[in-house]
């Protein structure tokens, strides 16, 4: 008796195409952080790890006020209440805004759409950096572990710059990689990519600027 026979499962599995495995993993990765984003509800929290999302929500209510880039009250780390701040990160900030425009103060949408973009474009980014810089089956595996590591599920739903600074930081990666691979092959590169890259560094630094270290 095979082990195909015993386990008809893992026959259909070993069966499955790449796209097929990716809709899967995006699938289960997004229905996943929005149940975490659910629990943790619509209003902020200063959970382990995520207290920034207090001072993000405040910062973006600030600016929906017409108040800029301020907090309302003395604030870490050494920020005092109406003083206009760049500790945070201003692109995060003005997603938030723009959630807020929108829908009201419900952070609950944005965690929302945090949860949603996160579990597209983290597996497929991984999938694709893990394939560029080794093979399809690195790949997969980079990505299904995106899928279920634990933080990555924790910060898609928290109102913190995580999430999105992954994202920018693989796709930085990925980019690069096909820099080199077009470097090699025909020794020339595309402006289109150039300007990709230009985009994703720039997007990743404005998110956190500790990715400049890693820029040289």
């Amino acid at each position: 008796m095979t082990s195909n026979s015993v386990f008809p499962l893992f026959s259909k599995l070993n069966q499955l195409k790449i796209y097929q495995w990716l809709v899967i993993f995006i699938v289960v990765a997004i229905v996943v952080r929005l149940i975490i984003s659910m629990y943790i509800g619509d209003t902020t929290h200063n959970l382990p790890g995520t207290f920034d999302e207090v001072s993000y929500d405040m910062l973006a209510q600030q600016v929906l006020s017409g108040n800029g880039f301020t907090v309302t009250e003395d604030w870490w780390p050494a920020t005092k209440a109406g003083e206009p701040t760049a500790h945070w990160s201003y692109l995060y900030t003005l997603f938030l805004t723009a959630v807020y425009a929108i829908f009201g103060h419900h952070p609950l949408a944005a965690r929302i759409i945090q949860a949603i973009l996160a579990g597209i474009f983290m597996p497929l980014l991984a999938y694709r950096v893990g394939r560029r810089y080794f093979d399809s089956n690195v790949g997969l595996v980079a990505a299904g572990l995106s899928v279920i590591y634990i933080y990555f599920i924790y910060y898609a739903a928290a109102l913190v710059t995580e999430t999105f600074y992954i994202i920018t930081a693989l796709w930085s990666l990925d980019v690069v990689g096909k820099l080199v691979d077009d470097l090699k092959t025909t020794k020339s590169v595309h402006w289109q990519d150039g300007l990709l890259l230009g985009l994703a560094l720039a997007l990743t630094i404005l998110l956190r600027q500790v990715f400049l270290l890693f820029v040289p």
